[in-house]
């Protein structure tokens, strides 16, 4: 198994970890794209850094939760 020397997780898991994130944030900018036509501007931005936001917390915590025995 080889490891990530970052974070000691397998490469398999953090290459699966980035393509999920990337598919989240495709969702994410689809459903920014659909809002855009009749929402402001300000809105949508302050939805994105809110979302992406919990999605940074929430991967905080669970490599926090990896890292701990």
């Amino acid at each position: 198994m080889r490891c990530c020397l970052l974070c000691c997780a397998s490469v398999d898991d953090a290459e699966n970890a980035a393509r999920a994130f990337h598919s989240q944030l495709q969702d994410t900018y689809q459903q920014l794209a659909d809002l855009s036509e009749t929402t402001p501007l300000h809105e949508l931005f302050a939805l994105l850094v809110k979302d992406e936001y919990a999605d940074l917390r929430r991967m905080v915590r669970d490599t926090a939760r990896l890292d701990s025995p």
